[in-house]
């Protein structure tokens, strides 16, 4: 279990959400029985242990009995490659490290050295070092930004050359059937099927390529990505499947049209007379 140790107003400062108790009820703790707060995760790893038990009350390693007053709702206390493990918050200055402030100034300097002045006026041994949570946040994270800017390099790139062969594959085939075209468009062949006759064909391979790619970028997704960079994460739903799927279709049929409009609009006869 991962012990915290937090003082007033922890909760509401950094945020967090209680899903049950009152945030305050940890710091009316007694000789006997120490009150403490606890992540979701917590539950579910007492509730394996103490199923024949009281679940709000346990024991810790050296004999402190405590007893539940609050459930916080799961959060990311380790970098997001880690599963969320359980959780407990204690009330006590006295083991606390850090001071969590909220500042609200437009003169952040101005209030950093009076912020250092006090400290100084509390303890002249240690020096002050002050560091704002979202950068440390930032920092902690950095890792994790550039590897998703890689994938997302690659990911583009790989779109881009794709879409730039199916171009070529389009255009070089509307340019071989321009004849063909002619002269069905000259027998009477709407523009609607000349555009079906045109784009089956590519239609039929980028079904094919979605069979493919998709199965592979899911496991590729959940077995690696998931596994080794984040290992707490939802997982792919439906919604990015299908929102995935009309992408590929959307950007596959702009450049089919793109080609096959030129050739389904152009004027038989001149297309005829080039041939």
């Amino acid at each position: 279990m991962n012990q915290l140790y937090v003082g007033e107003n922890f909760i509401e400062n950094m945020g967090m959400d209680l899903i049950w108790g009152e945030s305050g009820s940890n710091r009316t703790s007694t000789i006997n029985e120490e009150l403490v707060l606890v992540n979701e995760q917590f539950m579910k790893s007492i509730a394996v242990f103490e199923k024949q038990n009281d679940s709000l009350t346990f024991a810790l390693s050296n004999g402190t009995k405590c007893r539940i007053v609050g459930i916080l709702k799961d959060f990311n206390f380790e970098p997001l490659n880690q599963l969320i493990n359980p959780l407990i918050l204690r009330y006590s200055l006295e083991e606390s490290n850090y001071a969590l402030l909220t500042v609200n100034s437009k003169d952040i300097k101005g209030t950093i050295d009076n912020l250092d002045a006090i400290w100084t006026g509390i303890d002249q041994k240690a020096a002050f070092e002050a560091a704002f949570l979202d950068d440390e946040i930032e920092d902690a994270y950095f890792f994790l930004v550039v590897q998703i800017k890689i994938f997302g390099f690659l990911s583009s790139l790989a779109i881009t050359i794709s879409c730039l062969g199916l171009l070529g594959m389009v255009s070089y085939t509307t340019e071989n059937r321009t004849k063909e075209i002619a002269i069905r468009k000259i027998m009477g062949a709407s523009t609607k099927s000349l555009y079906y006759t045109l784009t089956k064909d590519f239609l039929k391979l980028i079904m094919i390529s979605a069979l493919i790619a998709i199965p592979i970028s899911y496991f590729f997704y959940e077995m690696l990505f998931l596994n080794v960079l984040i290992r707490y994460g939802q997982g792919l739903g439906m919604m990015e499947i299908i929102s995935s799927i009309t992408f590929l279709f959307l950007i596959g049929f702009s450049a089919i049209y793109w080609q096959t409009s030129k050739v389904a609009k152009a004027n038989p006869a001149g297309n005829l007379r080039h041939e």
